[in-house]
């Protein structure tokens, strides 16, 4: 297996590199890197403009730094975490069945591996409203919603 290292590349290096496209809805870009009946897998890249939005899936759903910056991923069930990945200290999360998550880069760019077993089935975003009324109680939660 050959390495691949993404130090030193812009976001527009990386989104071409692996092909990525704009994930309508969530934000952020992405590409299919395997999917079967037993699961799922994507690269997903967050640029500044574009995070991953508050959402929840039917799936456990781990995310995994690659490459570039260290990435703020939250998680708000009854209460709310914030766990910062990078290549220095956590590498991966994951992220039970309906849990509420959103993530962003703390940086010019991060990229993860992200894979769900069972499969990806639909995903719920949450409305600002929502979003909205969490900031009240946890002042220190991001806004991640697009509008």
């Amino acid at each position: 297996m050959s390495s691949l290292n993404l130090d030193g590349l812009s976001a527009e290096q990386v989104i071409e590199r692996f092909a990525l496209l704009p994930l309508e809805g969530e934000g952020g870009y992405f590409s299919l890197v395997q999917r079967d009946e037993h699961g799922n897998a994507i690269y997903f890249l967050m640029t500044p403009g574009q995070f991953s939005a508050w959402h929840r899936l039917k799936e456990r759903e781990t995310w995994v730094l690659i490459g570039g910056d260290p990435l703020a991923l939250h998680i708000k069930q009854e209460s709310y975490e914030r766990v910062e990945l990078s290549r220095h200290g956590e590498l991966a999360a994951s992220i039970a069945p309906g849990e509420w998550m959103a993530a962003e880069t703390l940086g010019a760019w991060s990229l993860v591996l992200c894979f769900l077993a069972p499969p990806f089935s639909e995903m719920e975003l949450a409305p600002a409203e929502l979003v909205d009324s969490w900031v009240k109680d946890f002042s220190e939660l991001p806004r991640l919603v697009h509008e």
